[in-house]
């Protein structure tokens, strides 16, 4: 639909409960949905492919429910690796897009999740981070492409080690996932 970008709905713990629903699902935002005039997520800016993303609203009185840790790891602040208060706990289920409209797959938003939890380990190791080591579309670039040999090569281990779900006859398919960059 020409009026439609798509997105992807990050499911918390509660929504994943749903029958045919995997960790993070394909989905699509009207090109006048106010998630665009939402500020960038600060990690996604510094590698040059600005990411939004906005609550779905999902209600719970089990705060527990209510956990998204994938859109804390989104959210963290490149300079000291928390997430700000309002991301860390209770967030309910998210929707992300591309904040220049252009589509946003599946694969690409896992990889900018995981390109977060890189960066998260190397604050957990060192306590700091070399900004020049992390921040640039080419070492994001860089990154990506060992990842998606990876994420190819051991699909299975990192599905169990991560709590992911495939949502049936959906893809997981990693041997050409694309470019982020390549839109």
């Amino acid at each position: 639909m020409a009026n439609e970008i798509q997105a992807v709905v990050v499911w918390c713990a509660k929504d994943k409960r749903t029958p045919g629903r995997g960790t993070f699902n394909a989905t699509t935002v009207a090109q006048n949905d106010p998630i665009f005039d939402l500020s960038p997520l600060p990690v996604s800016t510094r590698i040059d492919c600005p990411l939004v993303m906005r609550r779905t609203g999902t209600t719970s009185p089990d705060r527990a429910d209510l956990d998204c840790q994938i859109a804390t790891f989104l959210a963290i602040d490149p300079r000291s690796g928390f997430a700000p208060p309002e991301w860390q706990s209770h967030i309910g289920s998210v929707i992300v897009a591309r904040k220049d409209k252009k589509p946003l797959s599946v694969h690409h938003l896992e990889g900018f999740w995981m390109y977060n939890d890189a960066i998260l380990d190397e604050f957990s190791e060192n306590g700091e981070i070399n900004e020049s080591d992390w921040y640039s579309r080419v070492k994001f670039e860089r990154w990506w492409n060992d990842y998606c040999e990876e994420a190819q090569e051991n699909r299975g281990a990192f599905q169990q080690a991560n709590g992911l779900t495939v949502t049936p006859g959906g893809s997981d398919d990693w041997s050409n996932p694309g470019n982020p960059y390549d839109l």
